[in-house]
This record gives C-alpha cells, sequence and structure tokens, in this order.
C-alpha cells in the first residue's frame, strides 16, 4: 500500500496512513480538477481499494500495521494530538461496495 500522508507525534512515535484506489488502465494522468480516484478513459478499472495505518514506535526503523482494509476505502490523511490520539480521514466513491467518508 502505498504511505500517503504522516503524523509525528513525538521523536520516536511516528504514524502513516496509506491507500490505493483503482485506476483506469487507459489513462493514469488525472486533470487538475480530477480527484485521485477518478476514473477517465473508457478502459475498465484495475486495482482495489487498500487503506493502511503503519506505526512506528522507534523514529520509524521498524513499523507495524495496526489497520489494513482491502475494497473499501483508501486513507487521506492523519493527524495525532500525541501518542495514543490520532484521527485518520478515508473515503471512497460510487465503485466501492461500501462507499463514503470515515474519519
Amino acid at each position: 500500500t502505498e504511505a500517503r500522508y504522516g503524523a509525528f507525534p513525538s521523536l520516536k512515535s511516528w504514524f502513516i496512513s496509506a491507500g490505493e484506489w483503482p485506476r483506469s488502465n487507459d489513462d493514469d494522468t488525472p486533470s487538475d480538477d480530477d480527484g485521485p480516484h477518478s476514473l477517465r478513459g473508457s478502459g475498465k478499472p484495475t486495482g482495489s481499494w487498500k487503506a493502511q495505518i503503519a506505526h512506528s514506535t522507534d523514529g520509524g526503523n521498524t513499523w507495524v500495521s495496526s489497520l489494513y482494509e482491502e475494497d473499501k476505502f483508501y486513507f487521506n490523511g492523519i493527524d495525532c494530538e500525541d501518542d495514543t490520539h490520532c484521527c485518520a480521514v478515508g473515503e471512497s466513491d460510487q465503485t466501492s461496495p461500501s462507499n463514503g467518508v470515515r474519519i
């Protein structure tokens, strides 16, 4: 899963939100007004929705996956108040079987 955003509440505690979305197989270059999950062209989408949160407690030397979802949504961002309180935002569109926004 591709890392998208990071939150670093302390020197050693780091969080990464990651995500992927279906893309058109005939046009992978979105225009400026297309969202990241916009499927342009007439080709069928390739890939799937993927969302992941990974956490490091040693400044990025090792990582543990705290959450992983597939075929539902992808993460847009993450922010942390401290080492134990974070908020992540995810989304999907009508091509997902469970479309909508998650916080």
